[in-house]
């Protein structure tokens, strides 16, 4: 900054502004990633991620401002011919910000890769760029060197171009993140995905997520057994929140709402096997009904309930075989169906034969 102020070029000097700016955007960039970091609490009880966004627009903002000034004085220079004499301290400088920047800049994504700060990427990728402004303005003075002065301020002029598209780039990003957008299609199709591998989720709708600073935030319909118990309903959303995490290590909070099915088909599948339970029920020598069949969903699998009508003169032990036998048939049938729960009953003079 110093060498192009007082040796006047205007290419080394946009380089040292920018430099002095990214000083300043550094320290908004720590203060923003320490406020993210705090746990959340009763005020923010989502957290505090998107704490991290707020220095984006302070870098974005800061680096408008140093480009609209780089332009100015760049285009002023022009204009009135003003053009420096070549010193070897301003390409001594020029020489000594490349490097500088370069290896700042590997040191920011190697952080980047292992914390995911959009924030740091931001400012990674703002140092990055200023290593390319950098080789243009020694690439500019060194011009001015060989006879042609003009090079200095047409350099400074593409030094501020490229500032203004770095700024705009980190704007449009932290804006679109503070507006709540998604994260991206295929991340909410992998969710939906995820959610209908786990048992007993027949459908799953409504996949939302967001950004809040590094982490993604979910919230999601899921369809369940109309016959479910609520319990069971409970650990089933627990376990799709369990899944989504485990797969998505952006993903800080998943809120799940549990739907009963109201699908036609689901009805019709219903009935389908109830009816089938009560056939194979009936295949069963001595059983001589077979009603009041219920199924309910309960931890990995079902259990159905069965009222069978036998002969009243049938001793406990015959009984007890019978039932046994309704149980591992229905059980064989279906292998989704834990446990049987068969209620014997005596056939009555008026029950119908079967």
């Amino acid at each position: 900054l110093l060498a192009g102020f007082f040796f006047g070029s205007v290419a080394v000097l946009a380089d040292g502004v920018d430099s002095l700016f990214d000083i300043l955007t550094s320290a908004s960039v720590l203060v923003g990633t320490k406020a993210s970091e705090k746990p959340p609490d009763a005020g923010h009880p989502y957290g505090h991620g998107r704490f991290e966004n707020v220095p984006s627009l302070v870098v974005a903002g800061s680096l408008f401002a140093a480009a609209l000034g780089i332009l100015y004085e760049a285009l002023r220079k022009i204009a009135r011919a003003e053009y420096g004499a070549f010193e070897w301290i301003a390409l001594g400088a020029a020489l000594f910000s490349v490097v500088g920047k370069y290896l700042l800049q590997r040191y920011l994504f190697g952080i980047c890769r292992k914390v995911g700060s959009l924030t740091l990427m931001s400012y990674a990728k703002n140092i990055r760029g200023d290593v390319l402004t950098s080789v243009s303005v020694s690439v500019g003075v060194a011009a001015a060197a060989l006879g042609m002065p003009w090079a200095d301020p047409l350099v400074a002029i593409m030094v501020a171009a490229l500032i203004l598209k770095t700024g705009a780039e980190i704007a449009a990003d932290t804006v679109r993140i503070l507006a709540d957008a998604s994260p991206g299609a295929e991340t909410a199709s992998r969710i939906r995905s995820i959610a209908l591998a786990v048992p007993g989720v027949k459908d799953c709708h409504r996949v939302r997520a967001r950004r809040s600073g590094r982490l993604i935030l979910v919230d999601m319909h899921i369809l369940v057994d109309p016959g479910m118990e609520v319990e069971t309903s409970h650990k089933i959303s627990d376990e799709v929140v369990e899944a989504i995490m485990k797969n998505f290590a952006e993903v800080g909070h998943v809120l799940v709402h549990v739907e009963p099915s109201s699908l036609e088909e689901d009805a019709e599948d219903h009935s389908k096997v109830i009816a089938a339970i009560e056939s194979e029920a009936m295949k069963v020598k001595q059983v001589a009904g077979c009603h009041g069949v219920r199924l309910q969903h309960l931890g990995e699998g079902m259990v159905a309930e069965v009222h069978i009508l036998v002969n009243p003169a049938l001793s406990i032990t015959e009984t007890h075989r019978i039932s046994e036998e309704v149980s591992a048939r229905v059980r064989s049938l279906f292998p989704n169906v834990k446990r049987v729960v068969v209620h014997e009953e005596p056939k009555g003079v008026g029950d119908a034969e079967t």
